[in-house]
């Protein structure tokens, strides 16, 4: 799957479906998601529990809020639900994983300065937010969020911008818990 914002077609959020054929790709004809307007930082994770696509995105048209759709693929097509707001306020860059552990899809953005996440729930073509969770308030940039399968945990990787280094920070979704243990507990 390729997702792009179509500068040709006035930035409307667009997906392409791929089929792999030994060393070569070739793409189905590309289908609209976003058919409002402008769309910015689309990605996309696919469920398998569901055997949906879940794509999040920046929708301009509509103030800049963080979005997401349900797609279901068909050959080389998608069809999609309704598009949902989780989160109204103007976004920034969007990253999409799928947690196979707890089955959960997880989007990361920064909203007002703060590096936030927020865990979503997909059931047929429609999509649902738990209560986002902040990881970082010092303005992060450069976020990205990946899978660790050994771990069986979400990992964000984003620069801080107030010390100017690269940090890292284990996500807790679904049924994840802390590692706090009498061993390691400090105090307050």
């Amino acid at each position: 799957m390729a997702v792009y914002n179509d500068t040709g077609n006035s930035s409307r959020g667009t997906i392409a479906i791929g089929t792999v054929s030994g060393t070569s790709v070739s793409f189905g004809t590309p289908v609209v998601f976003e058919t409002g307007g402008s769309c910015q930082f689309p990605t996309v994770a696919h469920d398998s529990a569901n055997n949906k696509n879940v794509i999040a995105f920046k929708d301009d048209s509509n103030s800049g809020f963080a979005t997401a759709i349900v797609g279901t693929t068909s050959g080389t097509t998608m069809s999609f639900g309704t598009a949902v707001v989780w989160n109204a306020a103007d976004t920034s860059a969007t990253f999409t994983v799928y947690d196979p552990a707890v089955e959960k899809v997880v989007v990361a953005t920064k909203i007002s300065g703060n590096g936030i996440y927020g865990i979503a729930t997909v059931s047929g073509t429609s999509i649902t937010f738990e209560s986002n969770v902040v990881f970082d308030a010092a303005s992060p940039s450069q976020t990205n969020i990946v899978y660790d399968s050994t771990n069986k945990r979400m990992v964000t990787c984003f620069k801080d911008n107030t010390s100017n280094i690269g940090r890292a920070r284990v996500l807790l979704v679904g049924g994840d818990t802390t590692n706090l243990t009498a061993e390691n507990y400090i105090g307050m």
